[in-house]
């Protein structure tokens, strides 16, 4: 039966922040890692800890992507490492109308064990639904928009829903609401290619004071989000320049809250897509201008992780050109990353944006690649410098061959082009060594480095002591 239009009358004192705690207190887990809203975009609305991990925000990405080309697809369960695993719930409307993606974090087994049929309750799809409804942008009330950020300007057309070819072997299940609506969870065929999670989440430390108005509107400084930086490890000699992802942390207010409602609630009166994009690249922007001795003495890059709301959004690389004309720093300084299956679903817009940077001379970081044949051709364009190998495949290529054919090939292909490349979730040095062997040139992780504050870049060494701050959970 239809749902009627009563149902997606929202509770007048209902927020995003309330129904959270619902949403915790009603999920059959004793112990959660984590748990993020994310609206849309990929940008995080809520969270229960300072910030949101690299893995939760990409897969939160990847999940949106999967949740809008297979519309009847509401839940997804990955394993991130043997002890952990992520649960994905998609924040929709009693219509069908998509508006954001839940991120449960917690113990793979727990995962495994309670199934879809638990942990997608009949109470978790009611609160999910009034959740989907309070997000609702078109929707929102003056109170409902101070907890949810803005919908992206642009909307591209929805893909048609296409059933994907099975592959054995993938760790990701999905259940299509028929059949939660139903209480018999059927999980549908894996996917074809390997779903690879990045170091996502993207960082920065007080607000600009750049003219970031220039680009459209003039936002209210905010001080609770701050600039992390973490550094890409050399595996082969060659090169001076000092690779960094920067990374979004979440600054403690006097109380000890990580993104509280003030935050949320300027987060959600700026540029309709890729608010918190922009707050990055502006006091990114700025800190380099303030710091020149970092990236002008000894070469170093910087790069920032895109939500699809930027990618989306053709002002925002004037956006870009404005603060760095306005900063001064040589655009080289600053890149970009964009996830591959942003790239195949997003061509347009993803080709787009890439000459833009190559105009203006940012380079661009293909994030999560596994040589797809649609994202291939991204590779000759003369702003993609550098290439992240999907961590899946580096990871499984210790064991596997067919993962090590595909990374070797990759590895070859990026030296034929003359483009670096990356391996991510690195943690052992027999695979660093072994990605060496292939012609890996960089390996990230947190086993190799914690994200840190930007500002530790221009603190002398020994001046202060190593952050005791928690940090996200380690699956590098």
């Amino acid at each position: 039966m239809e749902p009627s239009a009563s149902v997606e009358i929202a509770e007048p004192h209902t927020t995003v922040d309330s129904l959270a705690e619902e949403l915790r207190a009603a999920l059959p887990v004793t112990r959660i890692e984590s748990l993020s809203i994310h609206d849309r975009t990929g940008d995080p609305v809520w969270m229960s800890g300072d910030l949101v991990g690299p893995d939760e925000h990409a897969i939160a990405i990847e999940a949106i992507t999967v949740f809008e080309v297979e519309g009847s697809c509401a839940f997804i369960s990955e394993r991130l490492t043997p002890e952990l695993g992520a649960a994905l719930f998609s924040v929709a409307s009693p219509r069908g109308e998509l508006h954001g993606v839940v991120v449960l974090v917690t113990d793979a087994q727990t995962i495994d064990a309670l199934g879809p049929a638990k942990l997608v309750s009949n109470k978790v799809r009611s609160i999910l639904q009034r959740l989907a409804i309070v997000m609702k942008p078109a929707a929102a009330t003056a109170a409902q928009r101070s907890v949810s950020l803005p919908r992206p300007a642009k909307a591209r057309p929805e893909a048609p829903a296409v059933a994907e070819p099975a592959r054995p072997g993938s760790e990701t299940q999905r259940v299509r609401v028929d059949a939660l609506r139903a209480d018999i969870p059927r999980l549908d065929t894996p996917r074809t290619e390997p779903t690879v999670r990045g170091e996502r989440v993207q960082t920065t430390q007080r607000v600009a004071t750049l003219p970031v108005a220039a680009a459209g509107a003039r936002p209210e400084p905010v001080r609770e989000i701050s600039l992390h930086v973490q550094q890409l490890m050399k595996l082969r000699s060659g090169g001076r320049t000092r690779r960094y992802e920067v990374l979004v942390r979440a600054k403690h207010s006097a109380a000890g809250a990580a993104m509280d409602e003030s935050l949320v609630k300027a987060l959600s009166l700026r540029e309709s897509a890729g608010a918190i994009d922009r707050l990055v690249v502006a006091e990114l922007a700025n800190w380099l201008k303030a710091n020149p001795g970092v990236w002008n003495s000894d070469p170093a890059s910087f790069s920032i992780n895109l939500s699809l709301g930027s990618l989306l959004d053709p002002e925002f690389s004037r956006f870009v050109a404005q603060c760095l004309q306005s900063s001064g720093v040589a655009p080289d300084t600053i890149g970009f990353e964009i996830q591959e299956s942003a790239a195949i679903k997003h061509r347009e817009d993803v080709a787009r944006f890439i000459q833009e940077c190559e105009k203006a001379g940012c380079y661009i970081v293909l994030d999560d690649f596994t040589m797809h044949s649609d994202a291939v051709p991204f590779l000759g364009s003369r702003a993609v410098r550098v290439v992240k190998v999907d961590p899946k495949l580096s990871t499984a290529a210790m064991h596997d061959r067919l993962a090590q054919a595909m990374v070797i090939a990759i590895s070859q292909a990026c030296k034929v082009l003359g483009l670096h490349c990356v391996a991510k979730r690195i943690d052992s040095t027999a695979s660093r060594q072994w990605l060496a062997a292939v012609g890996i040139d960089f390996a990230q992780g947190y086993a190799l480095e914690d994200p840190r504050p930007i500002q530790t870049l221009v603190t002398p060494p020994g001046a202060t002591q190593k952050s005791s701050a928690q940090r996200p959970v380690s699956r590098s």
